[in-house]
């Protein structure tokens, strides 16, 4: 029996390039119409679906904002944030990961808008 290890569970760019590319193709779109309907050009999404040179990670950073705030004093704050956002990077080990308003699932439920 394989032993599972913890970087067996993460998901890699190439996987998640490939998950993407599947849905595109799913909604019968190609590099274009979704070029077209984003911010992001065909070359770019492109190299987002081969996983290749970061350009997921590139494109995520890219004139987006990061906050960190406590969610014990900020609660308000938060909730106004994960509103307005697209996505949330969510990592295990602090202290907000442990918060039961704060865990994937919590927030998939409360924020059906957002990436997770």
């Amino acid at each position: 029996m394989k032993r599972t290890t913890r970087s067996d569970k993460l998901v890699n760019t190439e996987e998640l390039g490939r998950a993407v590319r599947r849905r595109r193709e799913e909604l019968g779109l190609s590099l274009r119409d979704v070029a077209d309907e984003t911010s992001v050009s065909a070359s770019t999404l492109s190299r987002i679906e081969n996983g290749t040179d970061g350009a997921l990670f590139g494109f995520l950073a890219g004139s987006k904002h990061s906050v960190v705030a406590d969610p014990d004093g900020d609660t308000d704050f938060i909730n106004d944030l994960l509103a307005a956002a697209d996505a949330v990077v969510w990592s295990r080990g602090s202290s907000v990961a442990e918060e039961a308003a704060f865990t994937p699932e919590a927030l998939r439920c409360s924020y059906p808008h957002l990436i997770v």
